[in-house]
């Protein structure tokens, strides 16, 4: 048996403070669940501190762009075996 299962983390980070990432993730289509609890791409500005809120993103959701307030914005993509859909396409751009 082959394991489907995916996991991938990207941190899109500048060099200065006060430049700013936009991603941009179009469509998704993921495994639908309560919490997004299999299947799901996130997004966070980092540092990871415990006041920065994690957006997650799974089932049949728009497209929706954020925009970090500092230099970074950290990616996560999960996903299980058990079910297969059509995920999503990102896109980002860096400003000064």
């Amino acid at each position: 048996m082959v394991d489907k299962s995916v996991e991938f983390l990207a941190d899109l980070r500048l060099p200065g403070l006060s430049e700013e990432v936009s991603l941009h993730i179009g469509p998704v289509l993921l495994e639908s669940s309560q919490r997004c609890a299999y299947d799901y791409v996130s997004v966070r500005e980092e540092p990871m501190m415990a006041s920065v809120q994690e957006r997650r993103l799974c089932g049949k959701a728009p497209g929706q762009t954020f925009t970090s307030s500092a230099n970074s914005l950290r990616v996560h993509f999960r996903s299980d075996e058990s079910v297969q859909a059509g995920g999503f396409l990102a896109s980002y751009s860096l400003s000064e």
